[in-house]
């Protein structure tokens, strides 16, 4: 039994208990804290990752779902490899990634991935890019075509000089 006053508010406090009835208690406090600390650790893990879901896709194929749910899965894996980085220095770090629609039309369907994190528990890094794929066929389209008619000086595209110039003399053969 456990008195915390004797009826005089300005009394101390008094423990008053039999030895058994402690040694339960101190063994169910014991069992109760590691109860806590080990559901906080796990927690921990989970809060730390943050990873958007894929958006809606109209008429998705069932190769397109796939490979959308394989990219989810590449994010998450970076991001459990991150913190467990991280955990391994007895420290804290985050991990947090948003996929974002950008493009849809009958054909083609393209996300932005970005994404931020703290895998050292010192250092912040970031990424950012974007994937195009095929609705019916479910494949990533290749970007590098774009890149090798364009130039991105700063935050503008151009094309570049070599592409005008096959585009004139197209124009030019196709109005002979």
């Amino acid at each position: 039994m456990i008195a915390l006053t004797d009826g005089n508010q300005s009394a101390p406090v008094r423990a008053i208990a039999n030895g058994k009835a402690m040694h339960v208690c101190a063994i169910c406090f014991i069992a109760l804290m590691a109860l806590i600390v080990m559901s906080s650790s796990v927690h921990a893990a989970d809060d730390a990752i943050e990873i958007d879901r894929i958006p809606e896709i109209k008429d998705a194929s069932p190769r397109l779902i796939r490979a959308l749910r394989s990219l989810h899965e590449r994010v998450k894996s970076d991001a459990k490899r991150c913190i467990e980085n991280v955990e391994g220095m007895d420290s804290s770090g985050s991990y947090m990634a948003s996929i974002e629609k950008t493009i849809e039309t009958k054909e083609i369907f393209s996300l932005r991935v970005s994404g931020a994190m703290i895998c050292d528990s010192v250092h912040s890094s970031s990424y950012h890019y974007a994937v195009v794929f095929e609705k019916k066929a479910g494949v990533r389209i290749d970007l590098n075509r774009v890149c090798d008619i364009v130039t991105r000086p700063g935050d503008q595209l151009f094309f570049r000089g070599s592409f005008l110039n096959l585009l004139r003399k197209l124009m030019l053969k196709k109005h002979k």
